[in-house]
Parts: C-alpha cells; structure tokens; sequence
C-alpha cells in the first residue's frame, strides 16, 4: 500500500518529469496536441477501469499525471503567429510599450517592454540617462536582434522575452502603466538604490544591493569574476539561503514587536511575497519563498512539512505557472542546492571521522552538500571548477545574515536621519570588504574542464540511486 505522502511525492515528481520531456522532446505544439488528449482519454477509460485495484488504479494515475505535465509543457510553447515579437529580429522598426522591469548596469540599464499588438516581451538596452521607471510608456525605433549565445537566449526566453533591442531612439510617451502594486514596488527599490549609493562606495554599494535584494547589474565586471571563480556567485543572487534570512527576520520582528501567532504568521508570508516581487521573482527565491511557507504553514497548523515533499511542490508549482523554467540554471542550480543542504550535508556529517565544533560543523557540512550536488551541473554550464569554493563559502557565509541584519537597519535608520545611519553603515562596510578581499585572494583557485551531458546524467542518476538507497532522511520521508 502506498503512503499518501509518498503518492503526493510521486505524483508532483511524473508531472515535473512529463513537462521535462515536453519541453526537450518537442518544438512545435500542434502535432502532439491531438496525441496528448487522446492519451488522457485513454487513461481515463484506464482509470476507471482498474478503480478497485489499487496498484494498478495508482499506476494509471501517476501516467495521467505525466501526461498532464506533457500537455502543460505543449501549452507553454509560444505560438509564433504574425503578432508575435519574434518576428521583430532583424527589422528596424517603432515600437511602443510599457517597461515592466529594469536592471541598472555599469555603463547602462535595460529595460523589459511588453508590447501594444505584440505577443512576448523585447529587452532595450540604453544608456544610464536619461532613466525610465517602471510603468512608463516608450516609442522606440530600433534594430531589433536576437543573442546566439544559447544560455543567455534561453534565459529570455524563461523570462518570455524573445527579441532584443541596442541603443535605439527612445522617447517617453507617458507614464503610470503597469498596475499598483509594480509601480509601489518599483519606488520602494529607487529610494534604496539611492539610499545604498550614499551609504556606501562602491563596489561595496552594489554587493550590499545584491546581497540585500539580488540588485548586481552594477558590480564591477572583475569583482563578478572573483566571486564565480571563488564559488561566491550565490550570495549575491537572492538565494535561498537569504530568502530564508529574511523569513527568519520577519518572523521575529513580527513577534517581537507583538503581534500573536497567527498574525505572524500572516504578515511574514505576506513580507516573503513582497519580497520575492520586489527581487524580480527570479527562479530561486521563488522557490525558497515557496517553500519557506510551507513550512510555516506546517508549524502553524502542528503538521511540519517533510523537505522532500515541499520541495518537490514548490517546483510542481512554478512549472505549472511557467513551465519554461524548468530550462533556467537558476532553477535547477537552486533545487539542488536545497537537496545537497537537507541530505548530503547530513550524510557527509554523520560519516565524518573527525569531531569538530557544532557550529564549524553544521556550517561546514551544509555548504559541503550543496557544492558537492552542483558540482557536475556547474561544471557543465561554465565549464570551470572553483576548487576553493568550500573554503571562501566557509570563511563567507555565516557573516551573511549579519550583514543582511546591518545594511537593512542602517537603511531603515538612514529613511530618519543620515548621520545615525552612518555608524551602522560603517560596521557593515567591513564585512562588505572583508567579502570582497576574500573572493578575491581565493579566486585563484579556479580551473578549467568541461563535462559532457551524458557524464552529468549518468552522476545524477547514480546520486539518486545513493540517496534513496543511504539516507535515511529519504527512508523517512516516505513513510
């Protein structure tokens, strides 16, 4: 008899692999549109018909599911018909649109437009002035392009953008577009890039930004360099690891401050929403904001949610939202970074010959999991292996949820009164240097090599096959 967590497990798991072999398998819709619903069909009849028979009833369910996944996948593929923006590449043309969001760089910004008449959103690159906010309404005349590079064209494409525009002529034709909530969000982060800028130098006003709310676009190209080669990239990309900062933050100034249990509650899943709409929702802190309420749902309601099972619906639910995400190596990097920290770390701990500090110990084991599990698939996609990741992540990580803790204090104070700010300010600034001093002597450790698709799968399914077989986290979570 099979557990009913377990059949939820199995069931999000042959949904996100029916979207998987969708989305690898097929490149158009419309062949396999009338395939697909005549195999739900079938499996329906099959469902009823082997209803008293439970094996067989699951097995059956757990194909629908698949199939239901396949059919999603199908859906998500763009219909390139003639109002589509693709068909924008390699035409000089006006367009108009509304920005919907901004990423501040060194020498410009760029801005995502959704598009009057147009299906799909393009990306305009422009200079650092004159600035445009969220909301506004722009008349572009550009050169529309498209990037070869395959990775960084299918992150666009995970984000629904499909055509790319360079330094064209732009003029501002209106403004409030958008909806409430976006433009409130989108004046909050413009009043603390400002409020950053003053508080900080750079490049540490631009590492607090990106550690505070994944805001990079600005670092200096060398100093992005130091922290890839030095295994540091994820600290300031809204990981999880902050996002679950920012919920254990919420949950004690929430409760701190008096509000009962409940109300906690209520208010910091709203803050994680806030929070994860004002990062941008990119794939990993979706998935850590996800996930994080689930697990206060689960304390709240005395059920405390098993981390295989959130994780594995919190993927099943941003698939079902857009299933192209599945495509972005945030994405994958983010979810298995989750399983190195909740099994391998504990397996790593428990076979350790030598004994070690508690505290040194959980820090260490937890970043040793999460590298050990995105090794191959980090190799794979940069072809290069930073071998004193553990050491700088180590040296790095548990300062974390200090400086988070002093860069929003010194901002909050900075909204009252400058001058009291500037203390804060200043015991953050050595953290912030310290950081950077570190990524930057162990930045050397960084090699190339390159791992081919087959080597990278085959490790995966011999990791699988380890977990479920050795941890006993898994065993558990299968009762």
């Amino acid at each position: 008899m099979v557990s009913k967590s377990r059949m939820f497990l199995f069931s999000c798991g042959f949904f996100i692999l029916g979207i998987f072999f969708s989305l690898l398998l097929i490149s158009s819709r419309q062949p396999f549109l009338q395939i697909t619903y005549f195999g739900f069909l079938v499996c329906l009849f099959l469902l009823v018909w082997f209803w008293n028979k439970s094996q067989k009833r699951n097995l059956v369910f757990l194909f629908i599911i698949f199939i239901f996944g396949v059919l999603r996948g199908i859906l998500s593929i763009p219909n390139y018909n003639a109002n589509h923006v693709i068909n924008l590449v390699g035409k000089k043309t006006e367009i108009v649109g509304v920005v919907v969001s901004t990423q501040n760089g060194i020498s410009g910004r760029t801005y995502e437009m959704k598009l009057d008449n147009y299906v799909g959103n393009v990306l305009i690159s422009t200079p650092l002035y004159p600035r445009y906010n969220y909301g506004d309404r722009l008349q572009v005349f550009c050169q529309f392009d498209f990037p070869d590079v395959a990775g960084y064209a299918r992150y666009l494409k995970t984000r629904n953008i499909f055509a790319t525009c360079g330094f064209g002529k732009i003029e501002k034709i209106g403004e409030g577009g958008g909806n409430f909530l976006g433009r409130v969000l989108a004046s909050w982060r413009l009043g603390l890039e400002e409020k950053i800028s003053l508080l900080w130098p750079e490049p540490r006003a631009s590492l607090l930004a990106g550690i505070l709310y994944g805001e990079r676009g600005s670092m200096p190209p060398e100093l992005k360099t130091n922290f890839s080669n030095s295994g540091l990239s994820h600290i300031v990309a809204v990981s999880g690891y902050n996002t679950s900062v920012v919920a254990l933050l919420m949950m004690v100034i929430f409760i701190f401050i008096g509000l009962w249990r409940r109300q906690a509650f209520l208010s910091s899943g709203i803050s994680l929403i806030l929070f994860t709409l004002f990062t941008g929702a990119s794939a990993s802190v979706v998935r850590a904001a996800v996930m994080a309420i689930f697990v206060m749902a689960g304390n709240y309601l005395g059920r405390p949610a098993r981390m295989i099972n959130s994780l594995v619906l919190a993927a099943a639910l941003m698939l079902l939202a857009n299933p192209s995400v599945l495509l972005d190596v945030g994405f994958q990097l983010s979810f298995l970074a989750t399983v190195g920290v909740a099994y391998v770390g504990p397996i790593f701990s428990k076979n350790f010959i030598i004994k070690i500090p508690e505290f040194i110990s959980e820090l260490f084991f937890t970043t040793l999991g999460a590298l050990a599990i995105t090794l191959p698939l980090t190799i794979f996609y940069f072809g290069r292996i930073p071998l004193l990741a553990i050491v700088a992540n180590i040296l790095v990580v548990g300062f974390i949820p200090v400086l988070m803790l002093l860069g929003f204090v010194a901002l909050l104070i900075s909204f009252v009164s400058f001058y009291l700010a500037l203390p804060v300010a200043f015991a953050a600034d050595v953290g912030l240097r310290y950081i950077i001093w570190v990524s930057e002597k162990l930045s050397v450790g960084s090699v190339d090599f390159q791992l081919p698709l087959i080597i990278v799968i085959l490790i995966y399914s011999l990791l699988i096959f380890w977990l479920s077989r050795l941890n006993p986290y898994v065993s558990k979570s299968k009762n």
